[in-house]
């Protein structure tokens, strides 16, 4: 069955689309985005510093340096408090993408 006989659907023209005045992310977002990485590596760096010579990277979790066997809990915990702020920051920056968007990320 041939479809050439069919019309073709319209697109709307994007002049049609209504104009946003601003960005739909904040740049303050992007930048905790792209911070909140950078921070759990570092305070996972930091605090495999100061562990002692049992503890291995290979067979234990990063939490067991901010857990009770860790030694200088406070390194690790305020790193994973610091990346979870830095979620916090940009879920706030991303309000003004629609809700579709936000549900696929």
């Amino acid at each position: 069955m041939s479809t050439a006989h069919w019309p073709a659907r319209r697109l709307p023209v994007p002049a049609a689309w209504p104009a946003r005045s601003s960005p739909a992310v904040a740049q303050w977002a992007i930048i905790s985005a792209g911070l909140a990485p950078m921070l759990l590596t570092g305070a996972y760096l930091i605090a495999g510093i100061f562990q002692p010579a049992s503890y291995s990277p290979m067979r234990k979790s990063i939490s067991a340096m901010a857990g009770q066997a860790g030694t200088d809990r406070w390194i690790m915990t305020g790193g994973i408090f610091l990346v979870g702020c830095c979620y916090l920051v940009t879920a706030a920056g991303l309000s003004g993408v629609r809700a579709p968007a936000r549900a696929c990320s």
